[in-house]
């Protein structure tokens, strides 16, 4: 875990039982909540990913996570990504554990260092999620400069 940038928390509700919290880095600040998926496919993701959109009254989903498995110690961790058109493509890393604070289950989401968010635009017929898990996500082009302040958009919440 530490091996990556940290970008968020995600906690269950002990009232109704939901999984919601924050991801925010420079690029993006999200509400997320975490919608259990129930299949008996074996590739199906463990969780879609949901954000809440600008006008804070939908939920949109913008990536799923897929459970896998430590080869070192047979841990459990997630792995996935978020995809939006306001700030492309970002892989997820989860850690799940238990806040020694409060004692509530949380997941702990981060990026990994070797992965860079895509830039590229999406295509119009892309549903944001395509084959989150596989290969590495596009580095930005050689020889572009850094975008100024007046160019930078303000993500989707």
């Amino acid at each position: 875990m530490s091996n990556m940038q940290q970008l968020g928390i995600v906690r269950r509700n002990a009232n109704n039982g939901t999984v919601m919290g924050r991801f925010v880095s420079l690029e993006i600040s999200l509400v997320v909540a975490l919608r259990a998926v129930s299949s008996d496919n074996p590739d199906a993701p463990k969780y879609e990913v949901h954000g809440l959109n600008k006008s804070a009254n939908e939920w949109v989903q913008i990536g799923a996570v897929w459970e896998k498995f430590s080869n070192s110690d047979g841990s459990a961790f997630l792995q996935g990504s978020i995809k939006d058109r306001s700030f492309g493509q970002i892989q997820l890393l989860g850690f799940p554990r238990q806040n020694n604070e409060t004692g509530e289950d949380e997941i702990v989401f981060g990026i990994p260092a070797n992965r860079r968010r895509s830039n590229a635009p999406m295509d119009a017929a892309d549903d944001g999620l395509g084959n989150s898990t596989e290969g590495e996500a596009a580095a930005s082009p050689k020889g572009r400069k850094a975008k100024t302040e007046q160019e930078v958009e303000a993500p989707a919440l």
